[in-house]
């Protein structure tokens, strides 16, 4: 779990973290920064996201979510009790380059 003052999960955080299985998001984290999570490839879907979350980073067409041959296209997200598909939660949630 991240800490519950945490409001920003930084670029690259978690990048290539093979074996990170979960991760549960505080509410209050504001943003993820870009490729935090890229070839995680063990992380367990959905990944639950927190309301609170305003701005999901990215590079060009690096994914925040995924790996180098996998853009993250079939990543099940839930936010707001919704379910929705990468790269569709960054067009909700909103991004930033």
């Amino acid at each position: 779990m991240c800490d519950e003052n945490l409001k920003e999960i930084g670029n690259y955080a978690f990048y290539a973290c093979r074996n990170l299985e979960t991760i549960t998001f505080n509410e209050g984290l504001e943003q993820i920064g870009a490729q935090a999570f890229s070839n995680s490839t063990k992380l367990s879907q959905p990944i639950h996201l927190p309301d609170s979350l305003k701005t999901i980073k990215y590079t060009n067409m690096s994914w925040t979510f995924g790996t180098d041959d996998f853009s993250g296209e079939s990543l099940n997200f839930i936010y707001k009790g919704e379910t929705y598909k990468y790269p569709e939660i960054i067009e909700l949630i909103g991004s930033e380059e």
